[in-house]
């Protein structure tokens, strides 16, 4: 486990830690103090979910499937800077980094109060996380006996309706959100395996409260730190004429940001769209 530390010197309004932290999206800022990479979805994958039955060897028409894919080179990042008091409690953040991937593992926040800065100016203000990536072996498990082969077999129905479908069997549809999507949504029509605009997806408003990337010049945030914006997303798959299918799903936009506040004393977790406090 790689650690960086971060020291961030915040003000204090009675016990309640008060921080304003300033982020930009300019990367030259000679004040910036910690920087992190933003999460995007790349696609949203339909897939097929027809097939053989291997007890029966009939095929089996079912509901397509829906997979959300990150984007795991995607290399858009915030910057920081914190204003701060002269005189008032100190937060210290605390990054941890993975060895591996360098992603962000956690980040542990921790105030000092003022009285122990006065009493103690020898105190160590950054402490490292220490934390140790689980090693999951799998268990060994003996091969389970061979079920009787049974011969596939497709009928010249199951071949017509196939062929009729907006997602054919063993085939995939790819859906890329746009790249720039306004604030209140967009609805977009997608051109199936069968040659029709069979799937609909509809990208929903956002909170007016969320942040565009494009406006983090000097953007003074309070005690937040920043994360890329949960934008749900309604797709309806057309299947065959009289099958349709709907889905609930949710892509992560980087274009808006999403504000997570900083405890006095806790760990937080990065998740796609906001920072969640460790228990």
């Amino acid at each position: 486990m790689k650690k960086v530390s971060l020291l961030v010197l915040m003000g204090m309004m009675s016990s309640v830690v008060s921080a304003d932290v300033i982020y930009s999206n300019d990367p030259s800022d000679p004040e910036i103090q910690f920087s992190y990479p933003l999460m995007k979805s790349k696609e949203l994958q339909i897939r097929s979910g027809d097939g053989f039955n291997k007890e029966t060897g009939r095929f089996e028409f079912k509901k397509p499937d829906v997979v959300n894919l990150l984007d795991q080179d995607y290399n858009k990042e915030v910057y920081g800077k914190v204003d701060n008091a002269v005189f008032g409690d100190k937060l210290i953040l605390t990054i941890a980094k993975s060895g591996i991937s360098g992603e962000i593992v956690e980040i542990e926040s921790k105030t000092i109060p003022l009285t122990d800065r006065i009493f103690d100016f020898g105190g160590k203000f950054v402490r490292f996380i220490a934390a140790l990536l689980p090693v999951i072996i799998p268990a060994t498990i003996g091969p389970e006996p061979s079920a009787p082969e049974v011969k596939p077999n497709m009928t010249e129905d199951d071949i017509k309706l196939n062929e009729a479908q907006c997602i054919k069997h063993t085939n995939k549809i790819s859906i890329v959100p746009p790249s720039t999507l306004p604030i209140e949504g967009q609805v977009v029509e997608i051109e199936g395996n069968n040659g029709k605009k069979c799937i609909e997806v509809i990208y929903k408003p956002i909170s007016a409260s969320s942040i565009p990337f494009s406006d983090l010049k000097q953007k003074n945030v309070g005690n937040n730190l920043l994360s890329s914006t949960c934008r749900e997303v309604e797709i309806t798959i057309h299947q065959t004429d009289s099958t349709k299918y709907n889905y609930t799903h949710h892509i992560v936009d980087p274009n808006f940001l999403t504000k997570s506040q900083i405890p006095e004393n806790g760990i937080l977790v990065p998740n796609a769209c906001n920072w969640r406090i460790k228990k």
